[in-house]
This record gives C-alpha cells, structure tokens and sequence, in this order.
C-alpha cells in the first residue's frame, strides 16, 4: 500500500513536471508568434508610410527643381528682353529697316548713301536696347524718354544727311518742297517705331514679373518641404538603406518628370507650328522656348545624376548590413 502510494505520488509529480514544462512551452511559443506578427505589422506600417512620404517627396522635389528652372530661365527678365535685343533679331530687324529705307529712297529720288551713312547697325541696335531695356527698367541709362529722343536724333540726322546730300550735288528743292527732308526722315523713324515697339511688353512685363514671384514662393515653400519630407524618410525604420532607396525612387521620378515635360515641348514642336510676323520675331521666340526647353532637360540630367549616386550609396550600404 505503501510503495502503491509512493509510486501513484511519483507519477504525479512527472505528469505535473511535464503538463508544467508543455504550457511553458506553449506560452513561449505563443509570445514569439505574436511578436513576430506585431515586428511584421510594424514593418508593413513603416514601409506604407514611407512609400507615402516618398510620393510627397517627390512631388515637393520636382516642383522645387521646376521652380528654380522657371527663374532662373524663362521666368527671368533678362532671358524675356534678350528676345528682342539678341544679335541674331536686331541683325533680321535691321535687314528689314534698311530695306524699307531703301526703298523709300527709290521712291522719293534720294540717293541710298544719304540714308545708309546714319541710319546704320549701330543705331538700330541702339534705338531699339532703349525701348526693350528701358520699358523693363533693366537699364539704368535707358528708359521709355530715351528712347524717344533716340528717335528723334535720328529723324534730324536722316534729313540733315538728305540734305547735305542736295547741298553736294548742287540741287535745289522745288518751290514748296523745302521739308521734303523731314518728312522723308519721319516715315523712315515710323517704320522703325512701328518694328520696334511690342504693344503687349509692358503686360508681358507684368506675367514675368508675377511668375518670378510665384516660382521663388513655390521653391521656397518645396525646399522646406523637400527637406522636411527626406529627413522623415530617413528615419523611418532600422534600415536605413531602405529609406535612402526611397528617397533615391523620388529623386528617379522627378528627373522623369523633367524629361516627359521636355518631351512634350518637342513632340508638340514637332506637330504644330508656331507663326507670328515679322519672321525674325517667329525665330526668336522659337529659341526662347528652345532655351526653356534645354534648361529643363539640364535639370532632369542633374536629378538624374544625382539619383545614380543615391542608387550607389544604397548599394554600399546594403553590402554592409548584410557582412554583418
């Protein structure tokens, strides 16, 4: 009876022992299944937030990088001006200017060197910096009254030349004719003002002027965000080269961005046809938006760059963590 007990007592305690020791085990089992899943949702939840982050990052970058391309190109007033003071334009508007003097000439029997001898290249270019820069205030020596006297010595240096002319020749004016100089001198200076003025600068002025201020408060406001967003990327999570790969997906995606735009340009380019008149004007318009056009594809080769050492630092640190 005794040794009956003894053993039913011993294998009581072995059964504890192992009930005991199983549950042990079972709870372990479960704490590490659900920490596992909570490690598991954690990691869902930090790869969510960054992708999101990422896609806000990449909106912010690619209107900072189009912000600060708009001013410092097609936004800036010097590039606006140089449309119509670059070499190439005043050269064709020149042309054109001496043409129709010539043939006011022809016209009016005066001889071509009376008028070539003043109304030269130099003048013209002259004349028409004094209208453009001064209607811009984007030079001081030039402004709205400058360029009317311009005009106007002109006009007294184109009859005073006609007149010489006359003088040299031995010729008189017939009775009544004697301001045949000056008026012939003032259809020449309205044929230049009428090729000279753009009736929409000051307007067109005004759009610069309001597009520069526009584009500085996105790229200021885009930067802070840009800035803020990539900090957030980064410490998103352990791994930190998963986060820098991110940021390099954002910084991809806005140099796409630069391209496709750019690309736009070329194919509407390519399939329409923009035509203005005089012709020299229509060209040079067309290298304006050309200039616009390239510095945008400028900005996308510098973000792509820039991802492709972004792409290379990832690279390097994802070897690292996985030596150790």
């Amino acid at each position: 009876m005794s040794e009956h007990t003894h053993s039913h007592s011993n294998h009581s305690s072995h059964s504890s022992h192992s009930s005991s020791h199983h549950s042990s085990s079972s709870h372990r089992s479960s704490s590490s299944k659900r920490s596992k899943r909570r490690r598991s949702s954690d990691v869902k939840a930090y790869r969510k937030t960054r992708y999101f982050v990422a896609y806000l990052l990449f909106i912010t970058l690619t209107v900072m990088s189009l912000g600060i391309t708009a001013k410092a190109v097609p936004l800036n007033k010097n590039n606006v001006a140089d449309v119509y003071v670059n070499y190439d334009y005043v050269s064709a508007l020149y042309d054109d200017i001496s043409t129709r003097a010539h043939e006011l000439c022809k016209r009016n029997a005066v001889p071509v060197s009376a008028v070539d001898d003043v109304l030269t290249f130099e003048a013209v270019n002259d004349i028409d910096r004094a209208y453009i820069l001064g209607t811009m205030s984007l030079d001081e020596q030039y402004s709205q009254t400058v360029y009317l006297d311009k005009i106007d010595d002109l006009a007294k240096d184109i009859a005073q030349s006609v007149n010489n002319t006359v003088k040299e020749r031995g010729l008189k004016f017939a009775t009544g004719q004697e301001k045949t100089a000056d008026d012939f001198a003032k259809a020449i200076t309205r044929y230049i003002t009428g090729r000279i003025t753009v009736s929409y600068l000051e307007k067109l002025q005004t759009i610069v002027n309001i597009g520069g201020t526009a584009a500085t408060v996105a790229t200021v406001i885009s930067a802070v965000l840009t800035v803020a967003l990539a900090l957030i990327v980064i410490t998103l999570g352990s791994e930190v080269y998963r986060n820098l790969r991110s940021i390099c997906h954002a910084v991809s995606a806005s140099a796409l961005s630069c391209f496709i735009i750019s690309g736009a340009y070329a194919y509407i380019k390519g399939t329409k046809s923009l035509y203005l008149f005089p012709t020299y004007l229509n060209d040079s318009i067309m290298r304006y938006l050309d200039s616009s056009a390239d510095a945008v594809v400028i900005t996308g080769t510098v973000l792509l760059v820039l991802s492709f050492v972004l792409m290379a630092l990832v690279w390097k640190l994802k070897s690292d963590a996985l030596d150790t």
